[in-house]
């Protein structure tokens, strides 16, 4: 028995499966209904939330499955079909209750058909009943019919087995040209996620090591965020002893580097420091970067980018000497690690807590003055997780649009190339991000706002369940995959991923007020708001922002935070897919001889990205 990422299922009149408060034991009621008792009645456009979710596990023959709840019961079809479908089931095992047969009915289109152990198929009522009780025929009919990301795990009708997922083999050391990130194989926008703890890991908790990396190989991601020595957060005394210097870091350093490498085609965005008082004199600080130096230089094409110090005012860099040593290091790593290697020197504090622009000036140039553009190469952002005005959470989602920052005249103060190091995930800390559509849709900004690199920040990939005490909610999941939301994330990457071109970071950038935007005409100007973008309060419905980039004839919009419906017109001849980012569904397609109007209705949760071209 194998256990897939968790995935969702849409009924043919759209609401997505639901099991009653995620699920629970049997016999247990809330307000008179069943807990875990399966529907299809939340609405049309609601985006899936965890009681929409499902683990699927693969069971032999492998054209069978059974199904888990958000709370990890199994689903159940009473009397093996017929009647009552469940998820209250807390087995160790599936018995045949709990078992179902896969059909894929359309692959392309990705709906497939589910039938119990007695032959009945799982049918979505439309007042969004759930029942086993349609007998197996010929074909299922539309109510038998689900729209799901199965299609790219299981077996098919015929017995073939769909090729496995898995990431982009890289080829030699990582280097930047302009704003595209490229490697001997060519040109890729670099998707990857935190694991800062990977030193603990490999030393002492292999098998937690080789299933995030296995997980992240299989989702398509194509490297790793490691901390040299905040990987020893996860301690037996917890806090205590996070940050401290960890000796035995840099003789596993080397190991994992490699392993990652060749076992499963992932690099390390490497980060060397996190408090200045792991190392606290210059002597030790110096002696640790060239053993860091030492360790890399046979294995630079391990690396995806390599960072001094990770939130430098935060964790107690910011003083003269303290910069001055930032500013050291650097050079000392370009010094010996070439000039291609993409580094940066640590995210900016003014771009995660704000201030006036004189602020962003002035850090800029305490920073920077005298480094660039050879010796720090990348900008390395951690947005504001500011998410009590008007857009929500929304504001983190646009906030890689101001992407670096320039001087009066123009002139940029910080490198080009622009990294979205530590955006908002599940459980992380400060503020949490669960929705997969959010989590997408921030890293779409951030590409088409000419970020080449986003980083998927979930609290099990920074402390796993080892955090000692855990802290609001944080440290509760053991695995990255353990997440709810990192299968519908990681299935989401793999369907969109494919459609965005590497080069699409050097675009021309274009937005809901710019003269060009395929979709200007769905904005009027009122003063200076506009309709449809809701946090101006012009109209109630619309989007937060319609960013895009634009080569040639060919167009890329992401259209985030999609409040009640968005009318989207275009007066020119345009033909384009739309797809949610939540799922990475395709919802519509569209070939226009001249102007037209489509009608997008969501729920606040829910974004789209829109690949078109003029005709």
């Amino acid at each position: 028995m194998s256990t897939l990422p968790q995935t969702n299922f849409r009924s043919h009149h759209g609401p997505y499966l639901n099991a009653y408060f995620g699920g629970g034991p049997q016999g247990q009621e809330i307000e008179g209904v069943p807990v875990g008792l399966l529907t299809a009645a939340m609405g049309d456009g609601v985006e899936p939330g965890p009681d929409e979710t499902f683990g699927v596990e693969v069971l032999d023959p492998p054209e069978w499955i059974a199904l888990r709840s958000f709370n990890g019961c199994y689903v159940c079809a009473e009397g093996g079909g017929g009647g009552l479908v469940i998820a209250n089931r807390e087995y160790d095992t599936p018995g045949p209750w709990e078992t179902f047969t896969v059909f894929i009915v359309d692959d392309a289109a990705g709906i497939v058909a589910l039938q119990t152990h007695n032959g009945q198929y799982l049918t979505a009522e439309p007042d969004g009943t759930v029942t086993a009780t349609r007998p197996n025929t010929e074909a299922p009919g539309p109510w038998e019919c689900w729209t799901s990301a199965l299609r790219w795990w299981v077996v098919e009708i015929d017995g073939t087995v769909p090729p496995e997922g898995g990431n982009r083999v890289p080829a030699g050391p990582v280097r930047l040209a302009g704003r595209i990130c490229t490697d001997d194989a060519g040109p890729f926008l670099a998707l990857g996620a935190s694991f800062f703890w990977t030193p603990r890991a490999w030393k002492d908790y292999r098998d937690r090591y080789d299933a995030n990396m296995a997980w992240l190989q299989k989702s398509g991601f194509n490297f790793y965020r490691a901390l040299v020595l905040t990987g020893g957060w996860p301690e037996p005394d917890g806090w205590a002893h996070a940050g401290a210097f960890l000796p035995w870091a840099l003789d596993v350093l080397p190991e994992y580097l490699d392993d990652a490498f060749t076992r499963y085609n992932l690099r390390c965005s490497l980060t060397l420091f996190d408090g200045e008082h792991q190392t606290p004199t210059d002597s030790e600080q110096d002696s640790f970067v060239h053993a860091v130096c030492d360790r890399l230089l046979s294995r630079l094409h391990t690396l995806q980018d390599v960072q001094v110090a990770n939130e430098y005012n935060p964790c107690g860099w910011d003083y003269p000497k303290g910069i001055e040593r930032l500013r050291r290091h650097a050079r000392t790593l370009r010094e010996r690690l070439g000039p291609a290697i993409p580094l940066s020197i640590s995210s900016r504090t003014t771009a995660m807590a704000g201030g006036t622009a004189q602020d962003h000036y002035d850090e800029c140039h305490k920073l920077f003055d005298g480094l660039l553009p050879d010796i720090v190469t990348t900008t390395c952002n951690h947005d504001s997780r500011e998410t009590t005005l008007i857009d929500g959470h929304w504001r983190h989602v646009r906030q890689g649009w101001e992407r670096v920052v320039h001087d009066a005249q123009g002139r940029p103060l910080e490198p080009d190339a622009s990294i979205d190091d530590e955006p908002m995930g599940p459980r992380s800390s400060v503020a949490e991000e669960d929705n997969p559509s959010l989590i997408v849709g921030k890293a779409l900004v951030s590409y088409i706002s000419g970020r080449h690199q986003y980083v998927y920040h979930p609290d099990a990939g920074i402390w796993s369940d080892l955090l000692n005490p855990p802290q609001r909610g944080m440290g509760e999941f053991r695995l990255i995959e353990d997440h709810p939301t990192s299968g519908l994330v990681a299935a989401s990457f793999q369907q969109l991923m494919p459609l965005l071109p590497p080069e699409m970071t050097t675009w021309a950038r274009t937005s809901h007020h710019i003269v060009g935007h395929p979709f200007a005409a769905s904005f009027e100007q009122v003063g200076d708001v506009f309709t449809q973008i809701w946090p101006d309060q012009v109209t109630a419905h619309g989007v937060v922002r319609a960013f895009g980039v634009i080569d040639g004839a060919s167009f890329l919009i992401a259209l985030t935070g999609v409040k009640d419906r968005f009318d989207m017109q275009w007066i020119e001849a345009l033909e384009f897919d739309v797809y949610r980012c939540g799922t990475g569904e395709r919802v519509e397609t569209v070939s226009s001889e001249g102007g037209g109007i489509l009608t997008l209705r969501a729920s606040l949760d829910t974004d789209y990205l829109v690949v078109g071209r003029w005709r």
